[in-house]
Formats: C-alpha cells, sequence, structure tokens
C-alpha cells in the first residue's frame, strides 16, 4: 500500500506491498485488531480517522465507518483520489 501524502517518502520502494493477496492479509490484520486509520482526501487538504469494518476479496472492496462531520463525509464521497494510513506492529503502513 502507498502512502503518498506523508513527507519522508522517497526511498519506500522496496517495502511497498504490490501482492494482492498480501494487500488482503494486512487489510483483515488492520481491520482484526481495530486499528485505527487516518483517510486523507480531498486532495491531502483532510483527513479523518476511521477504522475498517469489512474487506471483501471476491468484490475489491473495503468498508470503512464513516466520520462524525456529515459535510465531511460527503466530500470523501466526492472525491477522486484518497489514501489510508495506519499503524501494524509498530510498522507505518
Amino acid at each position: 500500500m502507498k502512502d503518498t501524502h506523508s513527507a519522508g517518502n522517497e526511498n519506500l520502494g522496496p517495502y511497498q506491498v504490490h501482492s494482492r493477496r498480501e494487500i488482503v492479509m494486512l487489510l483483515r490484520s488492520i481491520m482484526d485488531s481495530r486499528q485505527l486509520v487516518r483517510m486523507v482526501f480531498n486532495g491531502g487538504s483532510e483527513a479523518i480517522v476511521t477504522t475498517i469494518l469489512a474487506v471483501d476479496s471476491a468484490t475489491n472492496s473495503v468498508i470503512v465507518d464513516c466520520g462524525q462531520d456529515d459535510a465531511q463525509n460527503q466530500r470523501v464521497i466526492e472525491s477522486d483520489n484518497f489514501s489510508f494510513e495506519t499503524v501494524l506492529d509498530r510498522i507505518r503502513i
């Protein structure tokens, strides 16, 4: 999973995960551990803290909890690009 909004990511190439199977496994681990996830959207100008509620590998879907602000949730829906970051086993993802 690629984090494009945080500083200092120039040399992450060797650490990026490209395997679909590994990505699904990481997402499920994040969900199972109820880890908080930072979702960045709206061109990187906004962020909310959320959790992963479900991972469906059959439909390539991830369902996340909504934010507390309805207007901000609408901006998430309207955003064409967003990213997520969290920490799992003391490793930033």
